[in-house]
C-alpha cells in the first residue's frame, strides 16, 4: 500500500494505492467495503494488473514521478502507467445504470469495476477480475476535511494496522508563508529536519520502508487566525470554500422544558467509541445543567426502542449515576430505526401532553424501517426541539442529524474530542440566529454545508460558493433573533489557491439537492456527474472499452 495526502487549509485529499496478489489458480472477484473518514467523498478510482509481483518495492511510485504531487485525473493514470500498471480509470454515472453495465461486463469476463454508496462515509466496491498468480493494482482517490478545534485545523493520520509493505507521501501547503506544526509519534519537527523538504509554496516529508516500522502517526497541525479560504478555477468556472466560527456571536438564554427526553442508539452500527461518548456526553449535560433540567427520561433504540424507566426522574448526581452503570451494561446490537424512535419520543406513553428538549444521540445512519426522511417529520413538533452531536467519527449521517435540527429549531453540534465535551454540554441554552440571508459582492450561490436555518454562537460552519474572493473580501451574514437583527461579517483574510474548492462546492451542493430525493434527481445527477461526487444518485464504474460505456 501507498498512500499519498496532498492538505489545502481545511481540506485534504487523499489517494491510497493498494496491491493485491491472487495467490489462487482462480479468476476471482473482489469485493471490499471501503470506510472513509466523516464526511469523505471519493473523487477517483482506477483498476487493472500490474507488471510486479508480490512485496516488490518496485511498485511504489517514486518521488520523481510524484513531484508536485499533482492529483489531476491525467497526472495520477500517467504516472501509474510509466510504472508498469495496466490501470483503467472509472466515470461517474447514473447508479442504476452503472449497477446494470458492470453486471453485463462481468458476464462477458472482461474488466470492470464499481463504487456505490452504501450509507454515510461507506462504499461498495467491486472488481473483476483478478487473474490467478498476478499482482492487482487499486487506486482510491478522495477528498475530507480536517477536523477543526477552536481556531486550528488537524490533519490526523495513523498507520494502518496492516502488515504489508507501506509507503507515505505527505505535501502540506503554507497559509500565507506560514509552516503548519507537524509531529511524528507526538514530537514535533523542527523546520531544519532534514526529511521535511521545502518546497516554495508548500512543504513535502516522506515516509520510506526504511523508516515505517518505527512511525505511528502524523499529525498535521493549521493555526488559522482569520477565515482560512480555498479557492479555484477551472474553465470558466470559479468557487471557494472556507470555514468559520461563531465566536461574534452573542445570546441569550433560550426558555426549555424543564423535561429532557434522551433517545441513544445501540444498534450494531454505531461506533463503540461514539457509545462511550454519548455516555459521558449525557452525563455532562445532566450535571451541568441542573438549573435549566430538572427531569429526565433515557430511551435506547435500535429496531426497536425501549425506555430505562417508564417515567421522567428527578436530575440528581445518584439518578444519573444508575443509569450510566446500567447503560455501561448494554450490548449494540440490530440496526437503526429512527422512524420509529422518533414517534415514541414525541409522545412518550407516561407524558404526551408536557413539551420536552430532545437529545438524540445516533449516527444518523437509517438501516431499518423508514428512510424518507419527509415522511419521518411529520411526527415532529415544534415546541420539542431535538439537539444532535457529530463526533467526526467515520459513518455519522450529518444530513439526517441536519434535517430533524432544521425542522424543530434545534441544532448540531460538533464534539471533536472528548475534551470538547464539557464546553459543548451547555451550548444548547442559547437562543439561536435564525439565517435571513446571505450576501457578497462577485460572489454567487453561497451555501452553507448541511443548509442549517438556525446559527449558534461558537458554532463551525463550512461555507461554499461561486465567483473568486479577493483578500479582505467581506461576506454578509444577515441574522435575526426574536425581535432583533444582526448583520456578522466574515472577512476572507487567509486565502489559499486549491482546485479542492472546486470539487467542495460540488460536494456541497450534490448533497443538498439530493436531500430531496426523487423530486430533484435529475438535477442531483447532473450536478452528480458535473463534479463527479459518488453518492446517492450516482456510482463510479469502469468498464473494458468506449463501445462498453456506450
Amino acid at each position: 500500500m501507498q498512500i499519498t495526502v496532498k492538505i489545502d487549509g481545511f481540506r485534504a485529499r487523499v489517494l491510497i494505492d493498494c496491491y493485491y496478489y491472487n495467490h489462487t489458480h482462480k479468476q476471482l472477484e473482489g469485493k471490499f467495503k471501503l470506510k472513509l473518514p466523516q464526511g469523505a467523498s471519493p473523487y477517483y478510482f482506477a483498476f487493472g494488473h500490474t507488471r510486479y509481483y508480490r512485496n516488490e518495492p518496485g511498485a511504489f511510485i517514486p518521488n520523481h514521478l510524484n513531484k508536485k504531487l499533482n492529483f489531476s485525473d491525467k497526472k495520477v493514470l500517467r504516472a501509474r502507467q510509466r510504472l508498469g500498471s495496466f490501470i483503467k480509470p472509472a466515470v461517474i454515472t447514473p447508479k442504476e445504470r452503472a449497477a446494470f453495465a458492470y453486471e453485463q461486463t462481468t458476464q462477458r469476463r472482461v474488466d470492470p469495476a464499481l463504487v456505490e454508496w452504501a450509507g454515510a462515509d461507506i462504499f461498495n466496491v467491486k472488481v473483476f477480475p483478478l487473474f490467478p498468480k498476478r499482482q492487482h493494482h487499486i487506486v482510491i482517490g478522495y477528498d475530507m476535511s480536517l477536523t477543526q478545534i477552536k481556531d486550528q485545523m488537524i490533519y490526523d493520520f495513523k498507520k494502518p494496522k496492516l502488515d504489508v509493505p507501506l509507503k507515505v507521501d505527505f505535501e502540506i501547503t503554507k497559509v500565507d508563508q506560514r509552516v503548519p506544526s507537524i509531529k511524528i509519534n507526538e514530537s514535533t519537527l523542527s523546520n531544519n529536519d532534514e526529511k521535511m523538504k521545502d518546497i516554495g509554496k508548500s512543504i513535502r516529508y516522506s515516509i520510506g520502508q526504511n523508516q515505517i516500522d518505527d512511525f505511528k502517526t502524523l499529525k498535521v497541525t493549521y493555526k488559522a487566525t482569520h477565515s482560512l479560504t480555498l479557492k479555484s478555477q477551472k474553465g470558466n468556472e470559479r468557487y471557494f470554500s472556507t470555514v468559520f466560527t461563531l465566536d461574534q456571536l452573542k445570546s441569550k438564554k433560550i426558555k426549555l422544558s424543564p423535561k429532557a427526553i434522551f433517545a441513544i442508539d445501540i444498534s450494531l452500527s454505531a461506533n463503540p467509541d461514539q457509545f462511550n461518548i454519548w455516555l459521558k456526553l449525557v452525563r455532562s449535560i445532566l450535571n451541568r445543567n441542573t438549573d435549566v433540567i430538572k427531569e429526565f427520561a433515557i430511551t435506547f433504540f435500535n429496531i426497536e426502542n425501549f425506555w430505562w424507566k417508564k417515567s421522567f426522574i428527578r436530575n440528581t448526581p445518584a439518578n444519573v449515576n444508575s443509569f450510566i452503570r446500567y447503560a455501561n451494561k448494554l450490548t449494540l446490537e440490530g440496526a437503526t430505526d429512527l422512524g420509529n424512535t422518533l414517534k415514541e419520543v414525541m409522545n412518550p406513553g407516561f407524558d404526551k401532553r408536557s413539551a420536552k428538549t430532545i437529545f438524540l444521540l445516533t449516527d444518523g445512519q437509517i438501516t431499518w424501517g423508514n428512510d424518507q426522511l419527509y415522511e419521518i417529520s411529520k411526527v415532529l413538533k415544534s415546541n420539542q426541539p431535538i439537539f444532535s452531536f457529530t463526533t467526526g467519527l467515520s459513518g455519522t449521517n450529518t444530513e439526517t442529524l441536519n434535517f430533524f435540527a432544521r425542522k424543530t429549531g434545534g441544532a448540531v453540534f460538533s464534539v471533536a474530542g472528548e475534551d470538547e465535551i464539557k464546553k459543548v454540554s451547555r451550548a444548547f441554552r442559547k437562543i439561536p440566529y435564525k439565517i435571513k440571508s446571505i450576501s457578497s459582492k462577485n460572489l454567487s450561490d453561497i451555501l452553507i454545508a448541511g443548509r442549517p436555518t438556525y446559527l449558534y454562537p461558537g458554532q463551525k460552519i463550512m461555507l461554499v460558493g461561486r465567483g473568486f474572493p479577493n483578500i479582505n473580501q467581506k461576506i454578509r451574514l444577515k441574522l435575526t433573533q426574536q425581535n432583533t437583527s444582526k448583520t456578522v461579517t466574515l472577512i476572507l483574510k487567509d486565502q489559499i489557491n486549491s482546485n479542492l474548492a472546486y470539487r467542495t462546492y460540488g460536494i456541497v451542493a450534490t448533497s443538498q439537492l439530493e436531500e430531496f430525493g426523487f423530486l430533484s434527481e435529475k438535477s442531483s445527477i447532473v450536478y452528480a456527474t458535473h463534479f463527479k461526487v459518488p453518492g446517492k444518485t450516482c456510482s463510479l464504474v469502469m468498464l473494458e472499452s468506449r463501445r462498453d460505456y456506450n
